[in-house]
């Protein structure tokens, strides 16, 4: 699905940077550069990259805070299963 998107100018329409992309996606630079040169990378960051890329494309940077918020409620979801594993050792101690 993919593969039919220039990502690299879809990024540029964006006006995003790598190091910007790469902030809002997750994905690091050197997958992100691979990505937009056609390199083999997991179709799950591809998907992940574009994903990024056509929602501020659609509906600007704005878009940005839905993610942020995303990844945010990602981490506290880790966070609470860490606690929970901890507070379970602690009482076996």
């Amino acid at each position: 699905m993919c593969n039919h998107f220039d990502l690299r100018s879809l990024r540029e329409k964006c006006n995003l940077s790598l190091s910007e992309l790469s902030e809002l996606s997750g994905c690091n630079i050197i997958s992100i550069d691979q990505a937009e040169r056609g390199k083999k990378i997991s179709a799950t960051l591809r998907e992940k990259i574009l994903s990024v890329l056509l929602q501020i494309q659609e509906e600007g940077l704005t878009s940005e805070v839905k993610i942020w918020r995303t990844r945010a409620l990602q981490a506290e979801e880790k966070l609470a299963l860490i606690k929970e594993a901890m507070t379970g050792w602690i009482k076996k101690i």
